[in-house]
């Protein structure tokens, strides 16, 4: 929904594509904005990109605005963990979590769109 797409040409020689990077990287790439940055943040970084996975809420965001204490962020359930966006960024794999406890939650008339976890 509303993606936007991108051209990005990288200023670099045939070179370095094929030596450095291996040829894993294009001179020009194309597509959704997030798929191009983390494909070359990937590779120039030499680090795994978290990316959201195919959860999208009933607003359209592939994320949960959600607080932790006094700090405002947004929860990102991805396909192996939940990546929590605030200062410092939080990463939690699900292999880490024991349980999870919904306390706080409304039912009936004027139901809450919050939780506690």
């Amino acid at each position: 929904k509303g993606r936007l797409e991108v051209i990005s040409t990288l200023e670099l020689d045939e070179e370095a594509l094929t030596t450095k990077y291996e040829g894993k990287l294009q001179r020009e790439m194309a597509g959704p904005t997030y798929e191009t940055f983390s494909k070359v943040m990937k590779f120039v970084v030499g680090q795994k990109i978290f990316v959201p996975g195919t959860f999208v809420s009933s607003s359209g965001s592939q994320a949960i605005a959600c607080s932790h204490k006094a700090n405002s962020g947004h929860l990102y359930p991805l396909e192996k963990g939940f990546m929590y966006v605030i200062k410092p960024p939080v990463h939690i794999r699900f292999d880490e979590v024991a349980s999870v406890n919904f306390s706080r939650v409304a039912s009936g008339v004027g139901q809450s769109r919050s939780f506690d976890l």
